[in-house]
């Protein structure tokens, strides 16, 4: 199995990030797969934040100009665009509008602009300079704020539909900004106190953030999208299940079956069947439904995969569904074992996620510790993360809160 090591983190006085990693132990070839991959995914598929529009009084046109100000709007647009932001929508808008009045002479800058209530977003870089106004002179600016992929050209795509006098901008949502790999080729021991000598690949990352996200996070979340496109090509996979295999192509699933935890995968029956997989939390409640059409048990909720050296006594007690009064009396033994189960095993969004964590619940134990009610009265932790949390602790773990 590989293993990741975080060599260098570094962050300099404009908050930008930067983050180099080790994944070592992989397979001849590998490195390269991944690392093409996540650098991939890193560049292109992490959401993020960014300023789309800009309303400035009395301006209709960016090759106009302000009089008192040194800028003129098409400068003061270059210095908007950079501005970083990190946060999500707490509103069902589909943008955060920002606001910013002042009266010269001053410097403008980012740390002036001021957000809706509700938004739950901050400026990465608050000393970016905007622009520097002259005595008897003032400004009064409008930020619109959306959230996307990648870029957006301001000719590729109108998407401002709030006001017709808002300045469109070349928007960058992109939070990493820069990705670098190098693959070298190592030789490692094949089992411990054995002279036998098997080539591997480690793998070299390196990831340069604007500040709105860590590398580590940024790493995690690629991952996970990655994983993502996995599971969607396992669960179209599994509708093969309950085929004759003479109508199919079908490939060796012996080593899925070792690494993954599959049972019964017998290539020798006519019919392929799929009694037990291991779940993936990734899946949503649509998928789980999916799922379940090709798989004869329960989802097994233990997140450990089964020892290919399990005695016929333990298999025989693993197959035995519990029924629901002693599920009820185990609550609290279930609980024990949950303790060190984290809260991103969960199938929750991320807005959910992060209202969690800034109340301090890490773990699925820290969780079952609140009521209903106790969750309700989180700031900004809405209804609709509030049911998130309750059906991902159904659905997952049987546990009911009250």
């Amino acid at each position: 199995m590989f293993k990741i090591e975080i060599l260098e983190s570094d962050q300099n006085e404009y908050n930008e990030q930067y983050g180099k990693f080790l994944i070592n132990s992989l397979h001849p070839g590998q490195g390269t797969t991944v690392g093409s991959a996540l650098r991939r995914v890193l560049l292109t598929d992490l959401p993020g934040l960014a300023i789309v529009g800009l309303r400035i009084a009395n301006i209709n046109t960016e090759f106009s100009s302000l009089p008192g100000v040194r800028e003129d709007i098409l400068e003061i647009i270059l210095n908007v665009k950079d501005i970083v932001i990190e946060g999500e929508f707490n509103s069902s808008k589909p943008w955060v509008l920002g606001r910013l009045k002042l009266k010269g002479p001053g410097v403008v800058t980012a740390a002036l602009i001021e957000f809706e209530e509700d938004a739950n977003i901050q400026i990465i870089n608050p000393s970016q300079y905007i622009a520097t106004i002259e005595v008897n002179s003032s400004i009064e600016m409008e930020f619109l704020v959306q959230t996307g992929k990648n870029y957006r050209l301001v000719e590729s795509e109108n998407s401002i539909t709030y006001s017709t006098d808002f300045l469109q901008i070349d928007a960058i949502f992109m939070p990493v900004t820069k990705v670098a790999f190098e693959v070298t080729s190592t030789k490692t021991n094949a089992l411990e106190n054995n002279s036998s000598i098997q080539d591997n690949e480690n793998l070299t990352l390196e990831i340069w953030t604007n500040g709105s996200i860590s590398p580590i996070k940024a790493l995690v979340f690629s991952a996970s999208i990655l994983e993502n496109l996995a599971t969607q090509l396992l669960l179209n996979g599994l509708k093969f299940c309950q085929t004759d295999l003479n109508d199919v192509n079908i490939l060796d699933f012996t080593e899925v079956e070792e690494q993954a935890g599959w049972k019964n995968l017998n290539p020798n029956k006519k019919k392929l069947k799929c009694d037990k997989l291991l779940p993936l939390q990734t899946l949503s409640e649509n998928d789980r439904i999916e799922l379940t059409k090709y798989i004869k048990k329960p989802i097994d909720l233990n997140f450990n995969i089964i020892p290919k050296n399990i005695n016929k006594d333990q298999e025989d007690d693993s197959k035995s569904e519990p029924s629901i009064e002693e599920k009820r009396e185990n609550v609290t033994s279930n609980e024990r074992n949950l303790s060190q189960m984290p809260i991103e095993e969960l199938i929750l969004s991320v807005r959910a996620y992060n209202g969690l964590k800034r109340a301090n619940i890490h773990s699925v134990s820290d969780l079952v510790q609140y009521s209903i009610k106790d969750l309700k009265d989180i700031k900004n932790f809405g209804k609709k993360s509030l049911d998130e949390v309750v059906a991902s602790l159904k659905n997952l773990l049987d546990i009911t809160l009250i």
